[in-house]
């Protein structure tokens, strides 16, 4: 049986994770499975697993799913392309625009199986067409779609989306609260919609803990492990740190990640004097920091599925985060802690685990992971069939 993942670029974050961690993970068995990613580096290629046979894109495919960034440091006449067909996005809508993109792609993709394994982020702009390319350009007897955030919440009830789903065999979704805000729009397809929960790589995460030395400190050392954007709320870890600084405490809050809003922060700590508050940056390896802090904290908005939530929790760090739609699948009241999503109730409850020590001790005993790698392995093992 020969199994096709596609996705738009393994971009670090927790799509990324996801897909390697479920790679990791995968009852092979009699099966072959290869990966197309319209862009793919060689930093990528380290992290996939070698059974795992990738298909590079072509120049095209390369371009259209690089950032700006990127390609800023490269041949100029690539920025200049990404930016047209950016620009043609948006004004005649993705899915006319990779149409004429997928035809720059002439190889036969045969295969048993096509997992899409990402969803559109808009139908406006170029980070798109994973979905689009396993329902056109794949020739599979049975085709999977995943979705990794709320349906609502993230504006993927597009008419383009939806027509998409509609030709999938199975929708896989990353938690129960992801599939309801799917079905909310697509109540037909309630029969073909399952619920697929993210592996942990336990073995690596334990692994990975002990690789780096990051010194536990003796102030309270709270942590965040987030893609720098809207949605994961960072600016309300400023707003959070600038109250309990004022209220004298001795703590530091250390940030992991990257994104579009990474600069902005940056000079919003500098300038608001956040000393306590260190930004690092994407880090590949963030568990010793995760296992070494006091506290992992989530101010995300909206999340499909926690999986820096998750992970704290197998490492055994003590989580407090802001209430979303999938949290009660993840955290219990006795496993961690789900505040409203206001500053001033993280500050209160910040506050009681830095001065009431016995409060966090219980907690932090209680950590514990409430989906398991088992459960998860055999739902998966029923769509690869």
């Amino acid at each position: 049986m020969k199994i096709l993942f596609v996705i738009d670029a393994l971009r670090k974050g927790g799509i990324r994770i996801s897909l390697l961690n479920l790679l990791n993970n995968l009852p092979i068995n009699d099966k072959e499975v290869y990966l197309f990613a319209f862009h793919i580096t060689e930093e990528d290629m380290k992290h996939i697993p070698k059974y795992v046979k990738v298909i590079k894109p072509n120049k095209l495919f390369q371009i259209i799913a690089s950032t700006s960034n990127e390609l800023s440091n490269e041949n100029k006449g690539k920025l200049v392309i990404r930016k047209i067909l950016a620009i043609m996005c948006k004004l005649a809508g993705s899915d006319i625009v990779y149409k004429f993109i997928f035809k720059t792609e002439r190889r036969a993709f045969n295969f048993d199986i096509v997992i899409s394994f990402t969803n559109n982020v808009s139908d406006h702009s170029l980070y798109f067409g994973s979905n689009k390319f396993a329902i056109e350009k794949v020739k599979a007897p049975k085709k999977i779609g995943w979705i990794h955030a709320n349906y609502e919440h993230m504006n993927l009830n597009t008419p383009v989306n939806n027509c998409e789903y509609h030709k999938f065999d199975i929708i896989a979704t990353v938690s129960e609260k992801t599939k309801e805000s799917f079905l909310k729009f697509n109540k037909d397809l309630e029969n073909r919609t399952i619920v697929i929960y993210n592996f942990l790589n336990q073995k690596d995460i334990e692994n990975k803990i002990n690789e780096v030395a990051v010194e536990k400190l003796e102030r309270f050392t709270i942590v965040t492990v987030a893609r720098l954007d809207n949605n994961k709320n960072p600016y309300m870890i400023l707003e959070i740190s600038k109250k309990l600084k004022k209220m004298g405490y001795d703590f530091e809050w250390w940030i992991l990640g990257d994104g579009p809003l990474y600069n902005d922060l940056r000079y919003a700590i500098h300038k608001m004097n956040l000393v306590n508050i260190k930004l690092l940056g994407h880090i590949e390896n963030p568990y010793p920091y995760i296992y070494a802090a006091d506290l992992y904290v989530s101010t995300s908005k909206s999340e499909g599925f926690g999986l820096a939530i998750s992970e704290s929790l197998f490492i055994g760090t003590p989580v407090l985060c802001g209430h979303f739609e999938s949290i009660d699948e993840i955290i219990d009241s006795n496993n961690g802690i789900v505040v409203q999503n206001k500053t001033s109730n993280y500050v209160d409850m910040i506050e009681q685990l830095i001065t009431d020590k016995s409060k966090l001790k219980i907690l932090k005993s209680n950590t514990k992971l409430k989906i398991s790698n088992t459960e998860i392995r055999k739902e998966i093992q029923k769509i690869l069939c």
